[in-house]
């Protein structure tokens, strides 16, 4: 079973040289896990679910998206989405760099 830490304990874990050396790759790691659900939210089957669950910032990020392309080709396999740009062009984006309001 889960159970969250107590404030003083995650003080700790987060204050240890361990994890300030290893932050921006699991800040990477929790985007593109949260890049890769959202994509999947986006499929037909999912979608409608999706948009009616208790989050509105999930139905206001499926709204942004739209249906952007979304890729990893990046060698750093990091995910992209591909948005529309002012001048017509597509921009890619991570999710952590695409602003919603929901």
């Amino acid at each position: 079973m889960y159970t969250i830490g107590s404030d003083q304990a995650t003080s700790v874990i987060t204050s240890s040289p361990w994890a300030e050396q290893t932050r921006s790759s699991h800040l990477r790691a929790g985007i593109n896990l949260a890049s890769w659900a959202i994509d999947a939210l986006r499929h037909p089957g999912a979608i409608h679910r999706a948009r009616s669950s208790q989050y509105p910032r999930v139905a206001a990020l499926l709204d942004t998206l739209g249906d952007a392309p979304a890729e990893t080709s990046d060698p750093s396999g990091d995910w992209y989405f591909i948005l529309p740009a002012p001048d017509g062009t597509g921009r890619r984006q991570r999710l952590d760099q695409i602003a919603i309001t929901p």
